[in-house]
């Protein structure tokens, strides 16, 4: 079974998100910023009465700026105009927050409400392509609103027929155009709608901080990633924490469907059905192992087959119950019963939330113990290493030590020995014999002899 399941996945990747610290690390990354506060945002929105609910993949506030981030898989021709629609919703989505500003007509006395525009924040669209790049070779394509003179600047063929000097002054002029903040026009291009695509960032390779994701994201989607393949990143807390969020060892079977997918799940429903109960369960299993027998053993599956019939089973009962009150006055005291089924179903199901809920406390508690054991042990590999050098380097200078102190013993020998050489040739000069210089000196007539040999030499 796949070790991480896609972060490509709507799923996976608001689970993920959802962690302000997640959002934080990657915006710093992508936008090459520092962010001071984050502050994540409502996701479903419904903009009008007659409107559908309008659900981001990713909203959030940083500093002075609000950013949403929407994942794409798939590839339609009017994806451009979608995600320019949700840029624009986040945008009127902050009427709800900016304050009113009051005042009052110095004739009639009319209290007026009117909205503080000036607080309203850019926005910056990220919308992250996992598998297309609609032709284009960079990592990604940034678009912004700037005055159209820009452009006819850029695509007038009969602009670029004129000499340097002409360019260079249409170009300062047009600088002025870009820069100017008057009246707030440098709000438009601080709004930006920058489109990522996943597989040019894993294939050009460019080095850059916001790569390491889309490289993880990109090994995700590999339905037979394992664990190896995520060891350059366990080191690494904000993506140790993404592993933990994204592992399939640590899914409830509800949540693992969610991220996997349903067809087992509605496969086995349809066949409880139809089927009697003795025939049933294996014709259940035999289909839930069809779907997931790449990815299953037959432990995994039986294992799994339990939770789903679980989960037929009392979707049956609650089929009954409202079968039940559909017919109250005809059968009261069937609905009754029911009613108490009912009950004692929703006392179980609270009684498995609560333990799965311990569970996860429980596999939260220990990855902290393992990555806390990892921080430990890569501590006192480093304490080690440093130790060994240290020693290394105390070894390198004792040794050194020692061979000063021999060449500077040669050296002071070497200087007496000349000093008693010359004391040697004034006594001889002096007439003395070999026996009163040996006297005199405290040595060998056969040491005297040899101090004369060296003279001699």
């Amino acid at each position: 079974m796949r070790y991480l399941v896609s972060l490509n996945k709507d799923a996976a990747f608001k689970k993920v998100f959802g962690n302000k610290f997640i959002a934080k690390a990657f915006l710093e990354d992508m936008l090459n910023v520092k962010i001071q506060s984050i502050e994540l945002l409502e996701r479903d929105n419904k903009i009008t009465d007659a409107a559908s609910v309008v659900r981001f993949d990713f909203r959030c506030r940083i500093d002075d700026q609000d950013v949403i981030i929407e994942v794409q898989q798939d590839n339609f021709n009017y994806l451009v105009k979608r995600f320019y629609l949700y840029h624009c919703l986040s945008t009127s989505l902050q009427l709800e927050v900016i304050k009113d500003r009051t005042y009052t007509e110095p004739l009639t006395g009319k209290e007026y409400h009117v909205k503080r525009y000036a607080e309203l924040r850019p926005v910056i669209s990220i919308i992250w392509m996992a598998e297309h790049n609609w032709g284009f070779k960079e990592d990604f394509i940034e678009f912004n609103l700037y005055p159209k003179l820009v452009a006819d600047f850029i695509a007038d063929d009969a602009i670029w027929k004129q000499d340097k000097e002409t360019l260079l002054n249409l170009r300062n002029e047009l600088l002025h155009y870009l820069k100017k903040s008057d009246y707030n026009l440098d709000f438009h291009a601080e709004n930006r709608l920058i489109y990522v695509f996943q597989t040019n960032v894993v294939k050009n390779k460019r080095n850059q901080k916001y790569a390491q994701w889309f490289e993880f994201a990109q090994k995700t989607r590999d339905v037979e990633n394992k664990a190896s393949d995520f060891e350059p990143y366990i080191h690494n807390s904000i993506f140790s924490d993404m592993i933990q969020r994204l592992c399939t060892q640590w899914m409830e079977p509800q949540e693992l469907r969610q991220m996997i997918g349903d067809e087992a799940y509605f496969a086995a429903k349809k066949l409880e059905e139809e089927d009697r109960e003795s025939d049933r369960r294996f014709q259940i299993f035999d289909q839930f192992y069809q779907i997931y027998g790449d990815q299953l053993d037959a432990d995994r599956a039986a294992e799994r087959l339990k939770t789903t019939m679980a989960y037929q089973e009392m979707g049956v009962k609650e089929r009954a119950l409202l079968a039940a009150n559909a017919k109250l006055e005809q059968l009261e005291q069937k609905n009754k019963e029911a009613a108490e089924k009912a009950s004692l179903l929703l006392k179980k199901a609270e009684e498995k939330t609560k333990k799965a809920e311990e569970k996860a406390k429980k596999a939260e508690e220990k990855a902290k113990k393992e990555k806390i054991a990892l921080l430990k042990a890569e501590k006192e590999k480093q304490a080690q290493v440093l130790k060994a050098e240290k020693e290394k380097q105390a070894q390198v200078l004792k040794a050194e030590k020692e061979k000063q102190a021999q060449v500077l013993k040669a050296e002071k020998e070497k200087q007496a020995q000349v000093a008693r050489l010359k004391i040697v040739q004034k006594m001889l000069d002096k007439g003395n014999s070999v026996e009163i210089i040996a006297d005199l000196l405290d040595a060998s007539v056969e040491q005297v002899k040899e101090w004369i040999t060296m003279l001699k030499k």
